[in-house]
Order: structure tokens, then sequence, then C-alpha cells
């Protein structure tokens, strides 16, 4: 096989330069949406932990008071 001509040989190295860029980018926005999602789902279990803890807290509030 001949070794391509060095214009050849520039647009190709240029050509996956950008693929490689265009995967780069889209895996970081990736994680950035994994992140984003993790955290919503985060906040979303500590406000059910939080709304479950004040109806214990009430529940025992009533249960004291018998």
């Amino acid at each position: 096989m001949d070794a391509p001509e060095p214009r050849e040989a520039t647009s190709m190295v240029n050509s996956r330069s950008d693929l490689l860029s265009k995967q780069l980018d889209l895996a970081s926005f990736s994680l950035s949406e994994l992140r984003f999602l993790r955290r919503r789902d985060l906040d979303a279990a500590m406000a059910r932990t939080a709304e479950q803890a004040r109806h214990t807290d009430a529940g025992d509030g009533i249960q004291e008071q018998r």
C-alpha cells in the first residue's frame, strides 16, 4: 500500500481530529446530563425522606399526647 500524499494525510488527520472532538463534546454533554439527573434524583429522594420524617414526627407527637 502506497503512502498517501501529504495533503491527503493532513485531510485524514483533520477529519479524524474533528470526529474525535465531536465524540468528546458528546461524552462531555452526556456526563453533564447524568450529573444533572443524579442530582435531581438525589434532591427528590431527600425531599421524600424529609416529608416522611415530618409525618413520623407528627405521628410521634400525637402518640405522646395520648
